[in-house]
């Protein structure tokens, strides 16, 4: 079950264990916020997208899928950018240390592109917290 820890109209934060059927919910509050606060379709349909996926890898990866651990998203809206943030609390990772999902050895492989897409459709990706943390920024014309 999600928890709503912060909801107004710049700001909204979510707690949830490490457990993938918490991704529906996920995405419905996401969804609901950005349609809220007026984005347009293909900003916000990017946001919710790379929050399904950070959250995805936090779960699996971050959190080893433990329910005992929690995943927050916090999404801060400022006049011209918005930020997404998702954080683990698991060991974290180094981005540079990924291999690239498209590159000819890997294409076959079954994961890998969560990542990809987060750092081709996000204007700003930043890993923080040892990479427990990673914070996407998109900018609002």
């Amino acid at each position: 079950m999600i928890v709503i820890k912060v909801r107004t109209p710049n700001c909204l934060v979510l707690e949830c264990p490490s457990d993938l059927g918490n991704l529906d919910a996920l995405v419905d509050e996401t969804g609901a916020f950005v349609e809220e606060i007026g984005l347009d379709e293909e900003l916000a349909y990017k946001i919710v997208l790379l929050m399904s996926e950070a959250a995805t890898n936090a779960i699996t990866h971050g959190n080893a899928e433990d329910p005992a651990k929690k995943v927050d998203i916090e999404l801060r809206c400022a006049p011209r950018q918005i930020a997404l943030i998702v954080e683990d609390e698991g060991e974290g990772f180094n981005l540079d240390e990924i291999e690239d999902p498209i590159s000819a050895e890997n294409l076959m492989r079954g994961g890998g592109r969560g990542l990809f897409f987060i750092r081709e459709m996000a204007e700003e990706v930043h890993l923080e917290n040892n990479g427990r943390r990673i914070r996407m920024i998109f900018h609002v014309p």
